[in-house]
């Protein structure tokens, strides 16, 4: 239902450009009707609704990658052997032209290393990837500082978000599988430091 009301409010709206995020796999997401998007995206595959999606990654990978479309372009970040393999499966079966990004690479084609220096560790990924989006939708060059802009503006409360209220320090962030729990550790063990 949130999937209509959104697409409804998009198209009443007149707005041009959406980015959407499928709520549980793909295949057979509620969002997942777009005849023609202009970019597909896989983020790093976890054990995800397993109750749905299945419980390996190979079974989870052949949802997400139900969202790809014959002759658009599908980006993912680097994934397990597993996944990756159904991936690549999936896209050749589909016809979507797929590229795995190397995010070191990625980073280094719109920003110089001290840039990179500057975004957290811990959102490089996300970072690398939503700037090749950018790239595949925009089908031009972008510029770094355009970039590095975007990752230092960006404002995105509870997650790796540090506040400091009544005298306490609070660390917040969110996860909902093993995967993104490393993550959100790794963010925390590097800022609270040694103890």
């Amino acid at each position: 239902m949130l999937a209509i009301v959104a697409f409804h409010t998009f198209i009443e709206e007149g707005v041009n450009v959406v980015i959407c995020e499928a709520h549980h796999g793909g295949q057979f997401d509620a969002t997942n009707f777009v005849e023609r998007p202009a970019v597909t995206a896989i983020t790093k595959i976890g054990m995800d609704h397993v109750e749905n999606l299945g419980n390996n990654l190979q079974h989870i990978a052949w949802h997400k990658s139900g969202i790809f479309r014959d002759q658009v372009l599908a980006l993912s970040v680097p994934q397990d052997q597993e996944a990756e393999g159904e991936i690549e499966r999936r896209a050749a079966e589909i016809g979507a032209p797929l590229q795995f990004i190397s995010i070191k690479e990625a980073l280094l084609e719109f920003l110089e290393n001290d840039q990179i220096e500057k975004i957290p560790p811990e959102q490089r990924e996300n970072c690398a990837l939503a700037a090749k989006i950018a790239h595949g939708f925009l089908h031009q060059s972008l510029d770094g500082r355009d970039v590095l802009a975007g990752v230092e503006e960006c404002q995105w409360p509870a997650r790796f978000d540090i506040q400091h209220y009544g005298g306490c320090t609070w660390y917040m962030d969110g996860a909902h599988n093993e995967t993104s729990m490393q993550v959100v550790a790794k963010w925390y063990k590097r800022v609270v430091g040694p103890r």
